[in-house]
């Protein structure tokens, strides 16, 4: 089974990285916090507000970022290896409140 889980990961971050079709973002809302999943071609300014936290895919990674009450984007020193890794992440910021 968890074979199958990390082909699934490899294949869900394969198809993110070279996706070329735009998607809508996803939220998903974790202790009352928005985490969103930008897809390909969505911007942190134009999906996210003050308190959220975003995940982006980019060829060498996936980044989180942390949306400040001013508006200020911050982020880790380097990506996650997979979008499970993000996730997990975020969620942890989520429940001890670091956005």
């Amino acid at each position: 089974m968890k074979a199958l889980l990390s082909c699934a990961d490899m294949a869900w971050d394969f198809l993110m990285s070279v996706s070329s079709v735009p998607s809508m973002a996803t939220v998903i809302v974790h202790r009352k916090v928005n985490i969103v999943v930008l897809g390909v071609a969505e911007s942190i300014a134009a999906c996210c507000k003050p308190g959220d936290i975003a995940i982006v895919a980019h060829t060498d990674g996936w980044w989180n970022n942390f949306i400040d009450p001013s508006g200020a984007i911050h982020g880790y020193d380097r990506p996650y290896a997979s979008y499970k890794e993000a996730l997990w992440a975020a969620k942890a910021a989520a429940e001890y409140g670091v956005t």
